[in-house]
């Protein structure tokens, strides 16, 4: 069987694999901006099952690490690393758009997990989001709408927003400080600690706890200790909670849940790192 366009079909889709496959690596050697607006595209419902959401979807988990971040742990922590830490494992288990998160142990035996930023992650979102704004003006002046009769500037401006949340570590620690709170005593929550006075800013640490991702559903499966229901019922017990009972945001993003582990950090001090 042909298409319209005479292209074979099992062609034709391995030609659209290798687009969105392609963009994906162009969206990682643009930098941090742009692996988020891909991680926030592979979530839409309108590219469900297709190649788009399969490429994109491995901007979640999939993104090279960068060189030195234990060296930018001990750099930022200065005279509080040298005080409580005994190691930091120099190469990282985890790498995202934003940072990347490196194991530990504190010279109390402690194993922590250290979420440490990119550098210079603000200086670049600046950048870009001044590229992107005079994008999305000349959209407007184009007289472009989004179909419910808002500009596009303002669109982007309300996402920009999100993305400068996002990277203030801060923010994250006190939306985790609202999400223990509620699930206090819940037992199947764990809420990993983190250490006030081994976080900031661009440094976030926290005990360490072990977890299986929940798109891994071979590594679920293997575990005689989880399962598919009892998983996706405290999933949907844990989503809605929050959101009744205090004004928290909630990520839907994959790569943000763990089956043995919600990312739950106390709150951390005004401290910038």
């Amino acid at each position: 069987a042909r298409r319209r366009d005479g292209r074979k079909p099992e062609k034709a889709a391995a030609t659209r694999r290798a687009a969105a496959a392609r963009v994906a690596d162009l969206l990682i050697e643009l930098g941090p901006t742009y692996v988020k607006l891909g991680q926030i595209a592979s979530c839409r419902k309108e590219l469900e099952g297709t190649a788009w959401a399969e490429a994109l979807q491995r901007l979640q988990d999939d993104v090279p690490a960068f060189a030195g971040g234990a060296a930018e742990i001990r750099r930022r922590l200065g005279a509080r690393y040298d005080a409580f830490f005994e190691r930091i494992e120099e190469a990282p288990v985890a790498a995202a758009s934003l940072g990347q998160v490196h194991l530990g142990e504190l010279k109390n035996g402690t194993r922590v997990a250290v979420k440490v930023q990119r550098p210079n992650l603000r200086r670049i979102y600046d950048r870009d989001v001044t590229l992107l704004r005079s994008i999305f003006k000349g959209l407007d002046r184009m007289g472009l709408r989004a179909g419910v009769g808002q500009d596009w500037l303002a669109i982007f401006d309300d996402a920009a927003a999100l993305l400068y949340r996002e990277i203030d570590y801060r923010c994250e620690a006190v939306h985790a400080t609202i999400f223990a709170e509620n699930f206090k005593g819940a037992d199947w929550v764990t809420t990993p600690d983190v250490f006030e006075d081994l976080s900031g800013e661009t440094v976030l640490t926290m005990a360490y706890v072990p977890g299986v991702s929940l798109r891994d559903v071979a590594a679920i499966d293997a575990d005689p200790d989880l399962d598919r229901a009892t998983l996706a019922r405290n999933l949907a017990r844990a989503s809605p909670r929050p959101a009744r009972s205090s004004r928290i945001r909630i990520s839907a993003t994959p790569r943000r849940l763990s089956s043995r582990t919600m990312p739950i950090k106390r709150s951390t001090r005004d401290r910038k790192s």
